[in-house]
């Protein structure tokens, strides 16, 4: 079990990640008890993701009608398993491979509590992106872009300070992430019917 303090010690660290801070490295348990541990960020932030999920099907009822109530819970929820666990376990050969099986710990335990910063930049883009609506997004698909960019750099600055590797590799690294990611939400969207 996880104490209150080892999650705010956790998401402090990813603050002060967010904030350009490499220093902020030393806040994370890079034990192996610390590596599970930091998967509990999944539980934090899933009630994000669950309101992510239906302003989705909200706004694309069209897509969406032909799937029941059930099988759309079934499908995300499956998904958001492989969207936690599916990178990791690619990044435990890949760490190996650029050399960095050392720094491979501490890295997935920034990233899992970053999880939670990130939501916290990407929920409010979302909602203001559907309240301004997809036929004229204006300002709030500009800030849902701002968002997504945020995100990816952030995320390439977790990787490059926590395994020690060129920006490059990180960029690479990063690019990887988006993709495993993407690829997982449209295997998701085709086995509701949605593709």
């Amino acid at each position: 079990m996880i104490s209150g303090r080892e999650v705010a010690i956790g998401i402090y660290g990813a603050w002060r990640l967010l904030r350009f801070d490499r220093a902020a490295i030393r806040y994370f348990d890079s034990t192996l008890d610390g590596l599970w541990k930091s998967f509990y960020a999944a539980l934090i932030v899933v009630p994000a993701i669950i309101v992510l999920r239906v302003l989705f099907v909200a706004a694309n009822p069209e897509v969406f009608s032909e799937a029941g109530t059930i099988r759309i819970a079934t499908v995300f929820a499956i998904d958001y398993v492989y969207q936690w666990v599916l990178f990791p376990l690619v990044m435990i050969s890949l760490a190996d491979r650029i050399g960095r099986s050392g720094q491979y710990i501490t890295f997935i335990v920034a990233r899992n509590w970053s999880q939670v910063i990130q939501i916290a930049i990407f929920l409010p883009a979302a909602l203001l992106f559907e309240m301004s609506g997809a036929d004229d997004p204006g300002v709030g698909g500009t800030i849902l872009i701002v968002a997504y960019l945020v995100t990816w750099v952030y995320e390439w600055f977790i990787t490059r300070s926590a395994l020690d590797i060129p920006g490059l590799t990180a960029a690479l690294i990063v690019l990887l992430g988006v993709a495993i990611s993407f690829a997982i939400s449209i295997v998701g969207e085709v086995l509701i019917g949605a593709v």
